[in-house]
């Protein structure tokens, strides 16, 4: 799991000090179904409470539907679609998501 807190050149915190971006969590594919990917988000939650965040921004895309999944049952609110964020000819849509802390 990456997360970004008061990180210079990451135009995702909007230059906020409110907020942490979830970067991206991967799990082994053998290791998935077992909780792991929720343990991990789970631990973002906290670490960005400990640092008085108010709410978490994940950016995924609509052909990541296992990712949008995940998001979505554990709490997070689609906040923004951009269909041109990479580039016109891609069939790529990006999904911006919220969760409040």
């Amino acid at each position: 799991m990456t997360l970004a807190y008061q990180t210079l050149n990451v135009n995702m915190l909007e230059g906020k000090s409110d907020i942490s971006v979830l970067w991206d969590i991967r799990v082994l594919p053998e290791k998935r179904g077992f909780g792991v990917g929720s343990m991990l988000f789970e631990q973002g939650v906290n670490w960005s409470k400990e640092r008085g965040c108010k709410r978490i921004k994940i950016e995924t895309q609509n052909t990541n539907i296992n990712a949008c999944r995940f998001y979505k049952k554990h709490g997070c609110k689609l906040g923004n679609i951009n269909q041109y964020a990479y580039g016109d000819l891609s069939e790529e849509i990006m999904m911006i998501w919220y969760y409040a802390l």
